[in-house]
Formats: C-alpha cells, sequence, structure tokens
C-alpha cells in the first residue's frame, strides 16, 4: 500500500523527514559546491537551486504515490507540511525567520508554473544552471545541469523506495 498505509501522521513525518534530509545536506552539502570554485553569489544560487529541486521532489513523489489516496492527502496539505519543516530548521539554525521558506518557494511556484513539457525535458533543470550561470560566468551550464538531474533522480529514487 505504500507510504505506511497513508496514515495522515506518518505521511507527514515522512514530508517532514524528507525535507530535513534535504535542508541538512543529505544529498547536497553546501561544501559540495566548494568543488565548482565559484564566486559567492553563484555559489549561492546553485545550493538554493539545488535545494529548491531536490523539495520539488518530493512533492513529485508525493503527487504520483499519495495525493488523491486520502481526503487529507492534498497538495495545500503537502505544502503545509513542507513549509512548517522549513520554518523549524529555521528556527533551530538561528536563520532569520522566513528567508528560506521565501526563497525556497519563490522558487518552487516557478518551477510548478513551467509547463509539464518543459519540466519532462529538464528545462527547468537547465534554467537553474543558466541562473547560476549569470553569476559566473565560469559556470559550465551543461555540467551544472547535469548535477541538477543526476541529484534529483537519486532523490526520487530515494523517495519512490522509501513511500
Amino acid at each position: 500500500m505504500g507510504l505506511f498505509g497513508y496514515k495522515q501522521s506518518k505521511v507527514e513525518e515522512g514530508l517532514r523527514r524528507s525535507t530535513r534530509a534535504v535542508l541538512i545536506g543529505g544529498l547536497f552539502h553546501p561544501e559540495h559546491v566548494e568543488q565548482f570554485g565559484l564566486n559567492e553569489e553563484a555559489s549561492a544560487m546553485l545550493y538554493t537551486e539545488m535545494l529548491a529541486h531536490l523539495i520539488y521532489c518530493i512533492g513529485i513523489v508525493f503527487k504520483n504515490k499519495i495525493a488523491g489516496k486520502k481526503s487529507w492527502a492534498t497538495p495545500q496539505f503537502m505544502e503545509s507540511c513542507i513549509k512548517r519543516e522549513v520554518e523549524s530548521y529555521e528556527n533551530e539554525t538561528k536563520q532569520h525567520p522566513g528567508m528560506i521558506t521565501s526563497i525556497l518557494f519563490k522558487r518552487l511556484y516557478e518551477i510548478e508554473e513551467m509547463s509539464p513539457q518543459q519540466r519532462a525535458s529538464l528545462e527547468h533543470l537547465r534554467d537553474s544552471a543558466q541562473r547560476v550561470y549569470e553569476k559566473d560566468k565560469r559556470v559550465d551550464v551543461d555540467q551544472l545541469s547535469n548535477l541538477f538531474e543526476i541529484k534529483t533522480r537519486e532523490y526520487i529514487k530515494i523517495l519512490f523506495d522509501r513511500f
């Protein structure tokens, strides 16, 4: 049946833990950014773009495996669980309240506004690589696009296996 028989509390915990894994660098840590030797602005952009794509993966898996299976399993439920975990992380790490949340969700909404065809052709990943390139022209857009693709596919596989 998948995610713990679709018990709301278990799904919420799964969403929270999946979000936390992204935030603490479980798949992509800030130290990974250093290998690219980018300027500070491009490094920050690379990291936040990766966070957004990994969080987006949680949404993909939720929509494909859980959404609609129970009355509470809505996109709003998922978004609320993710936001609460990001806010909790911001509080624990003494970040400015809402800083990560606002940046992250702004980007998630931009990705969601792309057409399914654009996302299927991985245009959202290339767009992220291009955004980093705009901050540091030494970026290899193809290499970064590939990195986003590898990391998101890896996380989707992990999430599908768990959920």
